[in-house]
């Protein structure tokens, strides 16, 4: 049997392998995450700065998402890991006059430890899907009884291009049918890991069975009407995992470039990540004889892309623009703006593209420009 690529499926399944070994050496060496405690029952990673800063992006798109392109979503934090929709419900249902639909979102962070051994064993060996500390996007949208259906079928629809949107190779993700279970109709969205199909978000119809517990106040105070008759709302719930996201959007951004092809597992490789998600979006250094003018003008610049909401990365000049080069393919940062002599003259720095590696001439007033119109047409 083969793939889609005419692979065989033993050959395909050990360069997945192979692919997935090297992105963990490149995770580690590169500053995004890494495995401090390997125990099978609680697996502990840590975050550098790079893995910290595409976590919030990840987070950040998230947010706009839930905050923009939806109807009545409303915001909720809690300090412990106890659902604080239940709080809130209420008083955002009188706030809207008992109009639906509406929709409560919250990140939550929990302490996940399966009891289940054969979840265990499945997983033990799945780099941060065995995570002991996760974090979920969750969104409760309640809407009537009667429009369950085409709300699901819509939250699906909508889930599912979210995370394409980031995508280079958007066919890796996929929806699974929709399958009854005790908690209620349900859906996964997932994603081709080397070790095959796995889930980064689930999309669950729950009916109103979450709002059961407080049937006796709903019914003496609700006024969610559909036609004459007073029923309880329905419950859809989109609920992904954001460590489950991260490393699928990092495998993604690997797996077409041909970096991935490489042997050796400390091979540079290119991280060709969505502009959106990208840790940096600009890196700065300098090349010339006139080292101390360039290296305060480098600094300089830096602060003015910082100063305007750029993620800037300050790089000097202690290696080879080669070496620079290849260190920011491997953290995804889509530009580098290279300072030398003749910007003293002219005021323009050549900016080195990860994507084309093309070098563009740009002037140096326009460098925040340059990037922002870039990062704006990823969206």
């Amino acid at each position: 049997m083969k793939d889609s690529n005419g692979l065989d499926r033993k050959t395909a399944s050990k360069m997945s392998n192979e692919l997935l070994t090297k992105i963990i050496a490149l995770l580690r060496r590169r500053g995004f995450v890494q495995l401090v405690k390997q125990d099978t029952a609680t697996p502990t990673y840590t975050y550098g700065p790079a893995g910290t800063l595409l976590r919030r992006n990840i987070t950040q798109c998230w947010w706009d998402w839930v905050m923009t392109a939806q109807e009545n979503t409303f915001p909720t934090e809690c300090t412990y890991s106890q659902d604080p929709t239940w709080d809130y419900f209420l008083e955002i249902s009188k706030n809207l006059e008992w109009n639906l639909p509406f929709s409560i979102a919250q990140t939550r962070n929990y302490v996940h430890k399966p009891t289940d051994n054969s979840y265990q064993d499945n997983n033990s060996n799945k780099f941060l899907f065995n995570s002991i500390s996760k974090t979920s996007f969750v969104m409760q949208h309640f809407c009537q009884a009667t429009s369950v259906t085409p709300m699901m079928e819509m939250a699906i629809r909508t889930r599912l291009k979210w995370w394409k949107q980031f995508s280079g190779n958007p066919a890796n993700f996929s929806a699974t049918d929709i399958v009854k279970t005790e908690a209620g109709h349900h859906v996964k969205i997932q994603y081709s890991f080397p070790w095959g199909l796995d889930e980064v978000e689930t999309v669950t119809s729950l009916g109103n069975k979450p709002l059961q517990p407080f049937r006796k106040t709903l019914l003496s105070e609700h006024q969610f009407f559909n036609g004459k008759k007073r029923n309880l709302p329905s419950v859809i719930q989109c609920n992904a995992v954001l460590e489950q996201g991260f490393l699928a959007l990092l495998l993604d951004a690997c797996s077409s470039n041909p970096g991935s092809s490489k042997n050796s597992l400390n091979e540079p490789m290119c991280l060709q990540l969505n502009l959106r998600l990208t840790p940096y979006k600009i890196a700065v250094c300098y090349q010339g004889n006139e080292t101390n003018i360039l290296h305060q003008l480098a600094a300089n610049v830096a602060k003015n892309l910082r100063n305007t909401g750029i993620i800037t990365l300050n790089q000097g000049a202690g290696s080879s623009l080669d070496i620079k080069f290849s260190q920011n393919d491997e953290m995804g940062i889509p530009y580098t703006a290279v300072l030398s002599d003749t910007v003293l003259k002219d005021g323009v720095v050549e900016v080195r593209s990860r994507h084309t590696t093309i070098k563009e001439q740009v002037h140096i007033s326009q460098l925040a420009e340059f990037v922002q119109k870039r990062v704006a047409g990823s969206s």
